[in-house]
């Protein structure tokens, strides 16, 4: 055990030597808190009616002025989901087809056609019987993948109506708990990005034959060597994110401060801890047994690349509302999956799924460990350099 605390001390001590890596620390940082430059420098949340009005406005138009526009969101119920997916549908196709989009609004609407239908099939079936046969075939019909254009989860809503919302949700929680959970998010998928390149060369350059020969040298079991390098490259990656989690928390809580939001100083990094350093040891693990097995970085490149943007589409109901699930083989947690917005309620079942994707990746972690140990033991009693 005091070989291994010793291995792990000696690589960390080694890693945060390494200026260019220091450099990514401020890039990371930057990064970090160029998106949230309305969250922690204006008087968001507590916007005037005309300041809302006009990021509305701005949002609408589509004019490219994001700002907080994207934020100003309301959660609409199933029902009110399932009535603007049809209004807006139908009228799609009156604009593009000979259909009276008012007469199939008002009946398909009476009727609830599809309400329980996940493919949107009932619907389908009538606007089709109203159009002309020739026309039929032409017809995008309502379903999963086009819910997309016709539905949402949110609604900007009166400004009266964004009050109350946030109002009430301040009132449960902590300013600084939404922004714990979206530093997790942004800032966390930022920080696996930083990881991939902090990793992949470290890995990479203790991958040669030396390792071997350091191994058959010293009688150091192949275990603490592995164990030791890869907790003292992954403490060296955790505390450079630490030190941009510490930052963007001052700023948050300055900011609470001086609007009078409540906050809370641990927030930031009990999100960090809990949500974002689980899955720098994941990707510290698979990038390790990668490049120590095939002493290239390689094959694991196209893997991290599918890894990190398979998980940027939300999953959406058939009413087209986003459903807030974290899905267990993600790289990180992502709540931006559900939309760009910030106060978001997350439901229980989230945090259950949150437990579950850690679990996944405690597995993963030990799994890659145990198969580097294995097949380096294997090398080494075979005289493999």
């Amino acid at each position: 055990m005091t070989l291994l605390c010793r291995m792990i001390a000696f690589h960390f001590r080694d890693t945060l030597k390494r200026p260019l890596l220091w450099l990514g620390v401020i890039v990371v940082f930057a990064v970090t808190v160029l998106q949230f430059p309305d969250y922690l420098f204006t008087d968001f949340p507590y916007l005037t009616e005309a300041e809302y009005n006009r990021e509305i406005e701005a949002r609408l138009e589509r004019s490219g002025k994001k700002n907080m526009a994207g934020e100003l969101g309301v959660p609409v119920s199933e029902e009110e989901a399932y009535e603007n997916a049809v209004r807006a549908y139908c009228a799609y196709v009156a604009l593009n087809f000979p259909l009276d989009g008012e007469k199939a609004t008002e009946t398909i609407l009476s009727s609830r056609l599809s309400y329980d239908d996940e493919d949107w099939s009932a619907l389908n079936a009538y606007i089709l019987s109203e159009l002309p046969p020739e026309k039929r075939e032409y017809v995008i019909p309502l379903n999963a993948e086009t819910m997309v254009n016709f539905g949402g989860s949110y609604t900007y809503g009166t400004y009266r109506e964004y009050r109350d919302y946030v109002d009430g949700l301040l009132k449960e929680e902590n300013y600084t708990d939404f922004m714990g959970r979206r530093l997790a998010d942004i800032g966390g998928t930022i920080l696996m990005m930083y990881s991939f390149v902090v990793f992949i060369p470290l890995f990479s350059a203790e991958a040669g034959n030396d390792l071997f020969e350091v191994l058959r040298t010293k009688k150091i079991r192949p275990s603490v060597m592995i164990v030791g390098r890869y907790l003292g490259f992954s403490g060296a990656v955790i505390f450079y994110g630490l030190l941009s989690t510490a930052a963007v928390d001052a700023l948050t809580v300055y900011h609470c401060v001086t609007l009078g939001l409540p906050f809370s100083v641990l927030d930031l990094f009990r999100y960090y801890f809990a949500w974002v350093v689980p899955s720098i040891l994941t990707v510290g693990a698979v990038i390790g047994l990668f490049t120590m097995v095939f002493k290239t970085a390689l094959p694991v490149i196209p893997l991290l690349l599918f890894w990190t943007l398979a998980g940027s589409r939300p999953i959406r109901n058939g009413k087209g509302q986003i459903i807030m699930r974290q899905q267990f083989w993600n790289v990180t947690v992502r709540i931006s999956n559900f939309r760009d917005i910030f106060f978001t309620v997350l439901p229980e079942s989230f945090y259950t799924d949150v437990m579950i994707h850690k679990a996944f990746q405690l597995c993963l972690i030990l799994i890659c460990l145990a198969a580097a140990v294995v097949l380096y033991d294997k090398k080494i009693r075979t005289g493999e350099s």
